[in-house]
């Protein structure tokens, strides 16, 4: 992220403020600190990756390979967030479409892209032959998420703005990158091609600010069909909305660094102390680690629909499997064939 923004505004404080609200966004803690979301926390590596090496393209700089090593950790990480990101990424070349039409740069993207493809086939064409030819439970209808689970995951005002002490996750903005969003108005006609350019700023607020609407019940999920269940909770996309604030954020505190007064100055710093202490209830508050002995398998549940230790809710199981869990535990080292296809 540091890279990516203190070479897209050529300023090193711009940067350097990215990389750090990008790391401490509260829901970036919460899939490290409280879900344990590792595939997803990784995600967060990669895209500002993927970014930087589409703009190292499209200014045909030799950057092909951030492309390569962001689009390629994705894929090796978290398919979903490959997908999503690969629609940001889209978009984000479609308002660059000028820039697109010099046949070297479009065809350096394609030949980026066939390589990126190149060395994960080992990962997806194998993803790919399973999906087609074998009973996995994550490739059964409502497995990973049912319409009305999707829609009631999606999040209120209220747990955007703040975290109830008996929540089990958190999901709020922040306060502080709240004001920080509200000083665009202000810092707006200080935009420069120093900075970015008024499009990309424009581009990467909207996606921001659509991406924490689509995480809420007020966006028209009921009416889309259930074509987006496999996003399986709406809150997911403040991955996103995280990668674009941050942006957004660094650049209003680099513009108010430049331009305002002291009392200004003042005003910022007690904004980020604001902000600093919030991150305090994300503070490991206990250096335990349990033993081994308490992650043996067991607690196994006969119901299809019930997580079990290690197991999860048997998403990744073969059907058969999934549907006489028992055999898990009292199986042998046989090949044996319960019913249907195999």
């Amino acid at each position: 992220m540091y890279g990516f923004m203190s070479e897209k505004t050529k300023n090193k404080l711009i940067g350097t403020l990215a990389a750090v609200l990008y790391m401490s966004m509260p829901y970036h803690l919460n899939d490290m600190y409280i879900r344990n979301a590792l595939g997803e926390f990784l995600s967060y590596i990669f895209i500002p990756l993927v970014f930087r090496g589409i703009d190292q393209l499209l200014n045909q700089k030799n950057g092909n390979h951030f492309l390569v090593v962001g689009a390629t950790g994705l894929i090796l990480t978290h398919n979903l967030m490959t997908l999503l990101t690969g629609i940001f990424a889209s978009l984000y070349l479609l308002i660059h479409i000028k820039q697109l039409r010099n046949k070297k740069c479009l065809l350096n993207l394609l030949i980026t892209i066939g390589f990126i493809l190149g060395i994960t086939s080992f990962f997806w064409i194998p993803a790919l032959e399973t999906l087609n030819f074998a009973d996995y439970e994550v490739y059964q209808k409502n497995s990973m998420a049912t319409t009305n689970s999707f829609i009631n995951a999606s999040l209120s005002l209220k747990e955007l703005l703040f975290t109830s002490r008996h929540s089990t996750f958190i999901f709020e903005i922040g306060i502080p990158i709240i004001v920080i969003l509200l000083l665009s108005f202000l810092c707006i006609p200080f935009l420069t091609k120093k900075f970015t350019n008024a499009k990309e700023y424009f581009f990467f607020l909207s996606l921001g600010i659509l991406c924490v609407w689509m995480s809420t019940k007020y966006f028209p999920w009921k009416f889309l069909g259930n074509y987006f269940n496999i996003i399986q909770f709406p809150w997911r996309l403040l991955v996103f909305s995280n990668f674009f604030f941050s942006i957004i954020c660094s650049i209003n505190l680099g513009i108010l660094l430049k331009n305002f007064r002291f009392f200004h100055l003042v005003a910022l710093s007690i904004i980020i102390i604001f902000y600093l202490a919030t991150l305090i209830k994300f503070l490991p508050t206990s250096s335990q680690v349990l033993d081994i002995k308490y992650h043996y398998l067991t607690g196994i549940s006969v119901y299809e629909n019930v997580a079990m230790p290690a197991l999860g809710k048997g998403e990744y199981l073969p059907v058969n499997s999934n549907k006489n869990r028992s055999y898990l535990f009292f199986r042998e080292d046989t090949v044996s064939v319960l019913s249907g296809k195999r």
